[in-house]
């Protein structure tokens, strides 16, 4: 160890010392923390930091080693528990000790609160009310001990976690999943993913669309095969994030592309997509952090059984979504609490995420098993984050897991400020061939531009630099019918390619188009429907004399006709569009059913739309009376075939938005028996408390009028207290729901 490092260092390092000690502490600390008077700050902190003195100190105590080298990546004032969350993180240990010896020396300075008089650093110290103050100490002087102690010597013996000793075991960036979604999504485009009656992922229809996707831990090029463990839930979590961000759509037991939301995230900037990522994320009711069973069973060294908490189902639970998306938040806003610096020890990571839980996993989660937040923390930090792309996983040469996070996921994390877009010239990114393949620059190219091609092309290859597309008659006809056409696809390839376009490539374009138009699919437009067929014909000439739209109106039946536009101000010199009926299938379906029996539904005088017209049949039979000609009567068996084992939140959710006034309390839990549910319910005679299945009947009960009349207090999830002279209306109330209402005991 060099006892005489450069002695230009030292008159530095007692110089700023002696500045912090004026600063901060009155005469009386100096001389109380030295143990003797002195007349010069200078001089006494030159002797403190004198090479003898500072070996004797660190001989009397060797954590001082460890607290110094916590100070390391930190702005030379933060508060004590900051660096002994940094000290934990850098797999430094526990500083604590080495840190009141540093303060105790004066070689750490505390600074006091504004206005505090007549204090003592020994009290202080004894009382441990240092650790909640900031601690500062100057750079010169920290320059000046890591050479007179050799500190960086000593990182090696105390087991720090250093740069060039981590091997990287899982890389990852948000761009890279972002690349993944947009691969995964575009093959669903025309087609469908087949889901198991579970709703998890049929294994074999999951092979044609995860090929090409660059999974977490994988080489580049090395094909996915959804029956290794690890592949199934990392393209498991793609397909539960891409669910929540909208891009896919699941319609009974298919998954197939929403072009709207791929639309909607692809062409945003990066600031809004990682908001976007991070609240899917947050949200994600398609897959939990105990789904990845494999990589946590290798990385936690624990095995796990029917007992541990899993959700291996497409399909989002409400209830269970929104626990999992408060215990998200939670644990993310404790990441931005750490002191993130470089690579941190993953152990250490989860324990001080438990410290700053205080609890709230393990009631939040609700799970069987004491070690469910352990389990959870740890989960986040070895699947979610890197399959985010948000942090990579490490290993040292001494076995330890490790984990860093990325540039991009510390502004995710608000670990550090959002970038300001910088305005860069990029080369172009693409090279057209002849042959109608396109080479992608992967460093030039957008994630915008990378969208387009998705649109009119087929990706064949992706190397770590380059990426090839080839277009063909059906990939671009496919992006015509997405709204693109030849002139715009050709306007988009010359502004981004290197070299000129191949003239065969601009023909074939506009002759794909001229056969494309021979078949016309409508993006958007409107449908028009009138009760009268005649009064219909003659409005539509009335408007063809004032408007001549680009595409022929289209006739679907004497009283609809499709008109190619959106814009309803076309019609308002013909139709009164302010009192029409309007119906936007790209939000909410406005009601127009009434209830009209107990189980029998009728249109409102506005009548149904298409959807609504369709998709009766599938559940419900005519009622074929007279007073209600167009009613329809539930059919349970048709309910059943429907929505299969989904069918009470099925139908509810499809009545929900299409009943006036939404689904009364007494009809929910007349579906509920209807469909078999167990749904029961008993009065207890005496105190008169009603009794029920579960939490979810209870709330709907205490929402029927003829019970609610009658309540007088909620004594649980699943008790009501009854008055004693409405307990035989609440039987009755009962009977007439389907409910076993039978009583037990004697009245008071």
């Amino acid at each position: 160890m060099d006892d005489s490092p450069s002695e230009s260092r030292r008159p530095q390092a007692a110089q700023s010392l002696a500045a912090c000690w004026q600063q901060h502490y009155p005469d009386e600390v100096v001389a109380e923390m030295v143990g003797r008077g002195f007349s010069d700050h200078v001089e006494l902190a030159d002797s403190v930091i004198d090479p003898d003195a500072l070996h004797l100190l660190l001989n009397d105590n060797p954590n001082i080693s460890n607290a110094l080298l916590s100070l390391d990546g930190l702005e030379a004032r933060a508060r004590a528990e900051t660096i002994r969350r940094q000290a934990l993180l850098s797999g430094l240990g526990d500083v604590e000790v080495g840190l009141t010896a540093l303060v105790r020396a004066g070689l750490v300075i505390m600074v006091p609160e504004p206005g505090q008089r007549g204090w003592s650093l020994l009290e202080e110290i004894e009382t441990r009310r240092f650790l909640q103050r900031e601690l500062i100490w100057p750079a010169p002087l920290l320059e000046w001990l890591r050479h007179a102690l050799d500190l960086e010597a000593a990182r090696h013996e105390l087991g720090g976690i250093l740069e060039q000793d981590v091997i990287v075991t899982l890389d990852a960036s948000v761009s890279t999943l972002e690349l993944n979604l947009l691969h995964l999504s575009s093959g669903l485009c025309g087609d469908a993913l087949i889901l198991n009656k579970d709703g998890s992922p049929n294994r074999r229809s999951l092979t044609r669309f995860i090929k090409g996707l660059i999974l977490p831990g994988r080489d580049l090029g090395a094909e996915p095969d959804p029956m290794k463990p690890d592949d199934y839930e990392a393209a498991f979590f793609l397909l539960g994030l891409g669910l929540q961000l909208g891009l896919l759509h699941e319609d009974e037991r298919e998954l197939t592309a929403n072009p709207r939301g791929l639309e909607a995230f692809f062409t945003a900037n990066e600031a809004e997509r990682d908001r976007l990522l991070m609240r899917a994320y947050r949200s994600c009711a398609h897959w939990s952090e105990f789904e990845a069973h494999a990589l946590l069973e290798r990385s936690s060294g624990l095995t796990f059984d029917s007992t541990t908490p899993r959700r291996a189902v497409l399909g989002g639970n409400n209830d269970w979504a929104s626990r999992f998306s408060g215990v998200r938040g939670q644990v993310l806003s404790d990441l931005n609490k750490l002191p993130w610096g470089g690579w941190a020890d993953v152990d250490a990571v989860v324990e001080l995420l438990l410290a700053l839980d205080r609890g709230y996993l393990g009631r939040a989660l609700e799970a069987e098993i004491d070690s469910a937040p352990t389990l959870f923390l740890r989960s986040v930090l070895v699947t979610a984050l890197p399959w985010l792309g948000v942090a990579r996983l490490g290993k040292t040469q001494r076995g330890r897991l490790v984990i860093a996070m990325t540039e991009r996921g510390r502004r995710l994390l608000r670990i550090d400020p959002p970038s300001r877009p910088v305005s860069s010239e990029r080369p172009p990114p693409l090279m057209c061939l002849p042959n109608f393949e396109v080479t992608v620059f992967r460093d030039a190219i957008t994630l915008r531009s990378m969208f387009t091609l998705y649109r009119v092309g087929e990706r064949i290859n992706l190397a770590d630099h380059v990426a090839t597309f080839r277009m063909s008659a059906e990939t671009v006809q496919r992006g015509y019918s997405d709204g693109l056409t030849a002139e715009a696809l050709l306007a988009f390839l010359k502004k981004n390619a290197r070299t000129p376009i191949p003239d065969n490539i601009a023909w074939t374009l506009d002759d794909w188009e001229r056969v494309h138009q021979k078949i016309t699919l409508y993006a958007r437009g409107s449908i028009l429907q009138h009760p009268d067929p005649d009064a219909l014909d003659l409005d539509l000439g009335t408007l063809q004399h004032y408007w001549k739209p680009d595409e022929p109106l289209v006739h679907l039946s004497s009283t609809d006709v499709f008109l190619p536009t959106l814009e309803l101000s076309v019609l308002s010199r013909v139709f009164d569009v302010e009192k029409a009926h309007k119906v936007d299938y790209a939000q909410t379906t406005p009601p127009c059913l009434e209830r009209t029996g107990e189980l029998t539904f009728a249109p409102l005088p506005t009548g149904l739309d298409f959807v609504t017209r369709a998709e009766l049949p599938r559940f419900a039979d005519p009622v074929g009376e007279p007073e209600w000609p167009d009613a329809w009567t539930l059919n349970v068996e048709k309910i059943r075939s429907c929505w299969g084992d989904d069918a009470v939140s099925g139908l509810l959710g499809f009545l929900s938005e299409r009943l006036e006034g939404g689904v009364p309390a007494s009809l929910e839990l007349r579906i509920l028996t209807l469909l078999g549910e167990e749904v029961s319910a008993r009065v207890e005679r005496g105190a008169v408390i009603l009794h029920v299945s579960s939490e979810e009947v209870c709330a709907a009960l205490a929402e029927v009028p003829e019970v609610e009349e009658h309540i007088l207090a909620r004594l649980g999830p699943t008790s009501l207290h009854i008055d004693a002279n409405g307990a035989e209306a609440v039987e009755a109330a009962l009977a007439n729901l389907g409910l076993d209402g039978r009583a037990t005991g004697e009245r008071s």
